[in-house]
Parts: structure tokens; sequence; C-alpha cells
């Protein structure tokens, strides 16, 4: 090998793990906003209140919905008293994320994205309005968002 080519083989194993670095420190900025979010959440049971308002409240895992790449990756929505956030996962690695504020009457749930991750910035502004069914330990949604559909199975996990 000349000078050349192992100048370029060690930049581009700098690129590399200052990927894998970006990549990691990334995840941890995510895991720690979804702690603040959670630190200021309420700290209520889930009750079931007389609008089912505080039973909202939690920890979900994505179940099912009509997108067939939902099925490749666990996708958790965490859920505090005035913040929602949802993270993509694929192998251990958070491939996405979103955060905003929310409003839930009881039976409508109305989420606004106000931060994203670069894959899902496009995303930041945008609303999602679903109706919102209790049943057991899940919740089923149907709605939109924007002008998608959105028919979806939450599972508590908290």
């Amino acid at each position: 090998m000349d000078a050349g080519t192992i100048s370029k083989n060690v930049a581009s194993q700098k690129s590399q793990m200052s990927k894998g670095i970006i990549k990691r420190l990334w995840g941890v900025t995510v895991v720690g906003i979804v702690i603040l979010f959670c630190a200021c959440g309420s700290s209520q049971s889930h009750v079931k209140s007389k609008n089912n308002t505080d039973q909202i409240i939690g920890v979900w895992k994505h179940v099912s919905s009509q997108w067939s790449v939902a099925s490749q990756m666990e996708i958790i929505k965490v859920i505090t008293k005035r913040h929602f956030s949802i993270t993509y996962i694929v192998d251990k690695d958070i491939v996405a994320s979103k955060f905003g504020t929310y409003t839930f009457d009881g039976e409508t749930f109305t989420e606004l994205v106000e931060f994203a991750s670069d894959n899902q910035i496009a995303t930041i502004g945008k609303k999602a309005t679903v109706k919102v069914r209790f049943e057991d330990k899940k919740i089923y949604t149907s709605g939109k968002f924007e002008n998608i559909p959105l028919n979806e199975v939450w599972e508590r996990v908290e």
C-alpha cells in the first residue's frame, strides 16, 4: 500500500468512528429528553378518570398499524401529563424520534410535533389527531396525521 491509500483508509476509519460517536451521542440525547419529559410529567397512577384523561399517561409499545415498515422496528411512545415522545428502534439502535405536546379530552388525542431527528424533521409543526379507545392494557387509535390515515394499536408497557 502506498502512503496515499493508507491516508485514505485512515480518513475513512476516522469518518466511520465519528459517525458512530455521533449516533451514540444522539441516542443518549434522545434518552435524556425522554427522561426529562417523563420527569416533567405526572406521577399520577393510571386510575381511570371520568373522561379517561389519566389513562393515556404512560409508556406504550406499538403493536400494529397499517404500515408494514412499522413491523420491522420497535416503536415506543412515552406520554406524560403534557408531552409525548415517539422513538423508533431497529436492532437496539435509535433510528428516528420526535417529541412534542398534546391535548386529550378523554376521546380525541391530538399531538403536535415540536422536535424531531433529522429523518423526521418534515413532521415538525404537523399534527396527528386520533380517536382513542381503551381496552385492557391497549389503546386503539383511528384518525389522521395531516391527511394520512392512522389506525394503530399500542400496548402499555409501564
